[in-house]
């Protein structure tokens, strides 16, 4: 073993450099985001002694069959260098073991060692992620997670970015597993806005013992991004009452289900169908190992006001039969899903061109050739149809109503009393309100607490308090937990209409005419999964709204609402919106919507006047007057405009973001600072420009870590102003190209 220090450290003595590519990222738009761009990747420690004492220590200690001690997973700096088929580009990171148990590191013939990474890049970015494990195949059963992740994504799932990548790791060769960590680069890949993530709280399960099972009823959630917090007073309500939830949910588990299998958890309590059909999903796939509480990810959507699961370490076994002899299993599954539930993918799943589209995405992301590649998935999901029907024929035979859940008191009481059996030592707060700037706590003794914003996030992520280990577990509603009682929400056009107490509202259904008017400049309204094609919709702010308290700089409200108008997942043909006085961050904000509009006019808003989002969108003509930022900002979509109107911006007057694809025919801006700005792998087509009064007249460039340049092109260009673009960008005007 003393042989096996040497040669490692005898290994790579590179030195960390300044980020850069030797490409200009604005000519690969397209490759720049591909799996199968990648020839390989190295990474390389500089004066690596540390790191492979590390590696000695972790490979030879005294109890090498019990899980990894988290001293062991220390950080240490390191080059990261990706080499695509064009190029390549060089960056500065952070890595450390990834993985609770030995399977995570193994030593190799010749000395060498192979171990699973997590890996945090300072600069630059991987397929847009910044934050990413590099796994050993094995410990995630290799191709069923790179199928399995890829069928979750197609099915509307949250799943990270899977594929198989060869590396070369400190001089040693291997193809590993890429997996991106859930941060808010995974929801923006999924057309999900930023917002509270959460995590199974596995810190009382895994000591150097081993697996603790005993302490599994006691082991909730915790908050996994705990900056997004502390960005606002509205975050910090969101984040309290989707945690709320979360925990009652986790104790009505705890409570019902802690006699039975330790995989199966369902959260009945959460009634969500989007919980219920990935449990399903998972079951079907043999990915039970993802249902166990403490290996739960979790995203609060605010335009769903519900919680989505987000995959994470499912153990896949897409080509055996699902195991439905135990006897707990098929009473859960029974009771769970009945024999009314009908899973809503089943034929999705034997559609040709779902699966031809399937196909091709798992071919871009394995290193095998296509013979194999076809052969192990036309295995895998002949398997996952039947082990689908399986299941569904076990849910027939329920004839009676789901689990009785108890009330959340005596499900308390009994928590209680399991911790008490168990000698386990952590307190507990069950009530959390916010006065002013300091939030009101009572613990389970009555003791009335005064915590800080700091306070109360540490006890949500880390259940620490005062140095001591404590769980916020609200068995009873607080004010953190009763935002939706502040609100209407009522069915229309097969979708819904949420709004703030404050706005009215009249449909008129013979003309298809939707007005609505504020009575308070911080009202709002969020159409959710409507048709509106054919409609007019018509929002009146109130007047002079810029001079009201809103403060727009919150971005968005405590409901986590950034619009005064709101469509989500909406559907337009043939429709026209028309909106003035807004003293939201947006006037109107649209997100994950399709179709084709008439018209978008807006006029006097106090920021951004329009703002879309993850949207694909046909828009014959815009015209806006008077914004207090950007007249127009689209992000993460691909949107054509035949004619766009735009005066008084005091900002951009277009905005293009997030590797949106912009095309339009006609642009006239009369006062903006900066006329059309391409962002962040970005591609702006526009045939002809008529600028007047504007400082800057293109602008192309790399904002966000996560992204890369963009490209601007101009056929006919009419503008006085200048132009800024960055190293990676490119701005094309006429058939000119800018220095």
């Amino acid at each position: 073993m003393f042989r096996v220090c040497l040669l490692l450290i005898g290994l790579t003595q590179s030195s960390i450099i300044d980020a850069q590519c030797n490409f200009k990222t604005s000519q690969y738009l397209s490759e720049i985001g591909r799996a199968n761009s990648i020839r390989n990747i190295e990474i390389n420690v500089p004066k690596s002694a540390k790191y492979m004492r590390n590696i000695f220590k972790t490979l030879v200690s005294e109890y090498s069959s019990l899980p990894i001690p988290s001293n062991l997973k220390n950080n240490y700096r390191a080059e990261l260098k990706i080499n695509y088929w064009f190029g390549s580009c060089r960056y500065e990171a952070k890595i450390k073991q990834h993985g609770d148990l030995r399977d995570h590191i193994k030593l190799l013939k010749g000395g060498l060692v192979s171990r699973s990474l997590r890996v945090k890049l300072k600069e630059g970015n991987l397929l847009n992620s910044v934050d990413f494990k590099l796994l050993l195949p094995e410990t995630r059963n290799n191709l069923n997670e790179v199928l399995g992740t890829i069928l979750m994504k197609q099915m509307g799932f949250i799943a990270p970015e899977t594929f198989q990548i060869e590396t070369i790791i400190n001089g040693h060769q291997s193809i590993m597993l890429f997996q991106e960590s859930a941060t808010k680069e995974l929801l923006e890949r999924h057309g999900r806005r930023e917002g509270p993530l959460f995590k199974g709280d596995e810190d009382i399960l895994w000591t150097p013992a081993g697996f603790n099972h005993k302490l599994q009823p006691l082991s909730f959630s915790q908050m996994s991004n705990p900056d997004w917090f502390l960005k606002t007073d509205n975050s910090q309500d969101i984040s309290l009452d989707a945690f709320a939830t979360l925990q009652r949910a986790y104790l009505h588990d705890s409570f019902n289900y802690q006699d039975k299998t330790d995989q199966l958890r369902d959260l009945s309590a959460l009634n969500s169908d989007n919980m219920r059909n990935y449990f399903y999903v998972l079951v079907a796939m043999n990915g039970a190992h993802g249902l166990a509480v403490n290996n739960r990810n979790y995203f609060y959507n605010s335009f769903l006001s519900g919680i989505e699961p987000i995959y994470y370490d499912g153990n896949l076994t897409l080509q055996k039969e699902v195991a439905l002899k135990d006897s707990d299993t098929k009473e859960l599954l029974m009771n769970k899903f009945g024999p009314n539930y009908r899973f809503p993918y089943k034929e999705l799943l034997s559609n040709s061109e779902f699966n031809n589209e399937v196909f091709d995405k798992f071919k871009s992301r394995v290193k095998i050739n296509d013979d194999e590649a076809a052969q192990f998935f036309s295995r895998s999901m002949r398997q996952l149809q039947q082990n689908i029907a399986s299941i569904e024929n076990i849910a027939k035979q329920n004839s009676s109503s789901n689990y009785n859940l108890s009330n959340s008191k005596s499900a308390f009481e009994k928590y209680y009393a399991t911790q008490e059996s168990l000698n386990f030592q952590q307190k507990t707060i069950i009530s959390l309100k916010k006065v002013n700037d300091i939030f009101e706590a009572i613990d389970s003794d009555e003791n009335q607490l005064s915590l800080t914003s700091e306070q109360v996030l540490s006890l949500i992520a880390d259940n620490i308090l005062f140095g001591e280990r404590y769980v916020f577990l609200p068995y009873k509603s607080s004010s953190n937990s009763t935002l939706r009682q502040r609100y209407k929400n009522y069915p229309f056009l097969n979708g819904s209409i949420s709004q703030s107490l404050g706005i009215s509202i009249d449909i008129d259904h013979s003309s298809r005419l939707i007005t609505i008017m504020q009575s308070s400049a911080e009202d709002w309204i969020l159409f959710n999964h409507i048709n509106l094609a054919g409609w007019q919709l018509k929002f009146d702010g109130l007047e002079n709204s810029g001079t009201q308290s809103f403060k727009t700089k919150r971005r968005f409200n405590e409901y986590g609402m950034t619009g005064c108008l709101n469509l989500y997942k909406s559907t337009f043909d043939d429709t026209t919106i028309h909106a003035k006085n807004g003293a939201c961050e947006d006037t109107v904000n649209i997100v994950n919507s399709i179709g084709s509009l008439n018209m978008i006019k807006i006029s006097n808003s106090v920021s951004d006047a329009l703002d879309i989002d993850f949207s694909e969108l046909d828009i014959k003509l815009v015209e806006i007057t008077q914004a207090g930022n950007d007249c127009v900002d689209l992000s993460a979509g691909i949107y054509s405009v035949n004619q766009m109107n735009l005066t008084d911006c005091a900002d951009k007057g277009v905005s293009i973001g997030e590797k949106s694809l912009f095309n339009a025919h006609s642009i006239s801006i009369d006062g903006s600072l900066i006329g059309v700005s391409s962002k962040d792998l970005s591609e702006t087509v526009i045939n002809e420009t008529n600028f007047r009064e504007t400082t800057v007249c293109y602008q192309a460039m790399q904002k966000k870590q996560e992204f890369g340049g963009a490209m601007l092109k101009v056929s006919l260009s009419d503008c006085t102003g200048g132009n800024q673009l960055d190293q990676n960008s490119s701005i094309i005007v006429g058939v000119n190209e800018l220095p």
